[in-house]
């Protein structure tokens, strides 16, 4: 028995020898270090809403009475949209991000029937006696109003530990790019053979103003683990932009009836002005597994310095293409679902 059992244990160190030299024979590779992975990638889908609109008279209309005002075109319906971010570590806490997002566009039309013509457009002498007479928007059968607006941008940042706060807060500072788009459309018919498309007694207005802001910013971002794989914590920024606003105006009688020189009427004019903007967007996130994460956030923006698509429209009579207020102000809201994931090439 005792030689028995010599006789394993001299095959075990044997063994045991020779895995030990095949092991040291082979290359050596470096696991790579879960708390910072070379790259991280995360990408969310977003459902934003626009708050704060400007305000302003439409139509006069003498069958209720009353003066109907922009609040009947404001997009109340979701945009959807898409964010995403990639960053490089450089080691040390530090990294280089890129990212960006889009939303789609927010729409909303109205119509509003007058059966004994009494709608009167902003723009008419009736609504306001300093304006000139349009025979077509005075005394109208039928108002039609549509209003869009939509919203991108792509940032650039540096990244680095802000250990004042906390060992996962870091402070970033970069350039960043938005531009928002908002489109405004009004179509007049004075009479229901002209609502109908019998007769062509209609006048079209359309404005459009496009902001693209070019700025720098500063933000905090960190995540506070709470247990169970679960982390809270979010993003912040403050950003400084010059805003490069171009704006389109155009209006069309189609039977010609309003005088010259404001049939037809078009008027390009681009400016630019300082802007601001504000973004937060708390977050939640839940370790899946190694390497991936999931999170759901809520996103908060706010713009001042914007143009305001609406100014103009009441006025245009009287100033070629209305007068534009190039210092307007736009809050999105909402909420957005995604997945990070950490990576070595």
């Amino acid at each position: 028995m005792r030689k028995v059992l010599l006789t394993i244990a001299a095959s075990i160190l044997v063994a045991g020898s020779a895995s030990a030299a095949d092991i040291a024979a082979r290359p050596y590779t470096k696991a790579p270090a879960l708390s910072e992975p070379e790259w991280v990638l995360s990408a969310e889908g977003m459902a934003m809403w626009r708050g704060n609109f400007s305000r302003s008279g439409l139509v006069l209309n003498n069958d209720l009475p009353g003066i109907i005002d922009s609040s009947v075109t404001e997009p109340g319906n979701v945009a959807g949209g898409m964010r995403a971010y990639l960053e490089k570590n450089l080691g040390g806490g530090q990294s280089i991000e890129l990212g960006g997002f889009f939303t789609t566009e927010a729409s909303r039309s109205a119509l509003i029937i007058s059966p004994g013509q009494n709608l009167f457009a902003a723009y008419t002498n009736d609504f306001n006696p300093a304006n000139p007479n349009f025979f077509n928007s005075a005394d109208a059968y039928g108002a039609r109003f549509g209003y869009s607006t939509q919203m991108m941008g792509v940032e650039a940042n540096y990244k680095m530990p802000f250990y004042a706060l906390g060992p996962n807060v870091k402070w970033f500072g970069g350039v960043r790019w938005i531009r928002l788009k908002d489109k405004f459309s009004s179509t007049f018919y004075d009479e229901i053979d002209d609502f109908q498309g019998i007769d062509n007694g209609i006048d079209n207005t359309s404005i459009s103003v496009t902001n693209n802001l070019i700025g720098a910013q500063i933000g905090l971002q960190g995540m506070a683990p709470i247990g169970g794989g679960f982390s809270i914590g979010g993003r912040g920024s403050f950003g400084l932009y010059a805003n490069m606003i171009d704006r389109k105006f155009s209006f069309f009688s189609e039977n010609g009836t309003t005088p010259l020189p404001l049939n037809p009427t078009n008027v390009n004019t681009s400016t630019t002005r300082f802007a601001q903007v504000v973004e937060l967007m708390p977050r939640i996130e839940y370790q899946v597994a190694r390497n991936w994460t999931v999170f759901a956030a809520g996103q908060f923006m706010y713009l001042n310095g914007v143009g305001d698509v609406l100014s103009g429209f009441g006025n245009f009579g009287q100033v070629p293409g209305g007068s534009f207020n190039s210092n307007a102000s736009a809050t999105f809201y909402g909420a957005s679902g995604g997945v990070k994931v950490s990576f070595n090439p």
